[in-house]
């Protein structure tokens, strides 16, 4: 009989760094991961595992609750308190769409702090000529 062939074991994908497991890390070490938390805390996805172009509502609640589960404080011997809080907060801002597109306004650059454009200067003057006549 045959002997059967070995194929090479297919090489794991190499995961992006996930801030989240970054400041688990550091906390277990005991060192001080204020900076993460503060990167955690201006980008709810990135604290979910999320692509904000990939998030619904189911993506975010199943992103939570393996999260969640993940750094309870009661599951861990470390204190994982500050994350878990973390993690509530990004689940609270994008748990519903609604809710998304209110973070996402948030974010977006309002007009009105925007440098004025040609056409913005154009319809002014305009406007002002209508209202001289």
């Amino acid at each position: 009989m045959p002997r059967p062939i070995r194929l090479p074991k297919p090489k794991a994908m190499s995961k992006k760094a996930d801030p989240l497991d970054a400041a688990a890390k550091r906390l277990q070490d005991g060192a001080d991961a204020t900076s993460l938390l503060k990167q955690l805390d201006a980008d709810p996805y990135a604290c979910l595992g999320l692509s904000p172009t990939k998030a619904d509502d189911a993506a975010v609640k199943k992103a939570y609750k393996k999260r969640a589960l993940r750094f309870h404080p009661d599951k861990n011997k470390w204190d994982s308190t500050e994350l878990f809080q973390a993690l509530g907060w990004a689940f609270e801002r994008l748990e519903t769409s609604e809710r998304r597109r209110a973070f996402a306004a948030e974010r977006a650059p309002s007009a009105s702090n925007a440098a004025p454009t040609e056409d913005d200067e154009r319809t002014a003057r305009e406007r002002r000529a209508k209202a001289a006549t």
